[in-house]
């Protein structure tokens, strides 16, 4: 923290009034930030190359049913939509264009992520305390 008395560095509104953001990843570059919104099903990619202070909306697309948690791992973005019970793999090589690349079946209401290599692990919940950790081979 270069000021610690003042350490935000910026902030930008992301709810757009109802899509209710739930979680955000960054790029490694840290050029590039993620967020999922559950009230309005989307993803969207914001853009602070130029300007750490003053994010830039580069897209959004849609999601799942109530998108939880997201994850980047080299050229994609990983979602648990909790409602559908789904995985997504999103194509983010083309910041302004992403893409769902694959939806993938998940155990009742999915929820954290974690990525390693091919690899993706994610926690679901039911009834309470009734738990699953799913592993999921992504490999292309």
């Amino acid at each position: 923290i270069s000021n610690p008395a003042i350490p935000m560095v910026g902030s930008v509104d992301v709810s757009n009034g109802i899509s209710k953001p739930e979680d955000v990843d960054v790029d490694p570059s840290g050029n590039y930030f993620y967020v999922v919104n559950s009230g309005n099903n989307t993803f969207q990619i914001y853009d602070v190359t130029a300007d750490k202070s003053a994010p830039i909306l580069k897209s959004t697309i849609a999601t799942g049913n109530q998108p939880r948690f997201v994850k980047v791992s080299g050229n994609y973005a990983y979602i648990s939509n909790y409602l559908d019970h789904t995985v997504q793999r999103i194509n983010i090589s083309i910041k302004a264009a992403p893409f769902v690349e694959s939806t993938i079946p998940a155990a009742i209401n999915p929820t954290g992520l974690s990525v390693i290599g091919n690899l993706v692990y994610n926690v679901s919940f039911n009834n309470g305390n009734a738990g699953t950790l799913n592993i999921i081979n992504v490999c292309p």
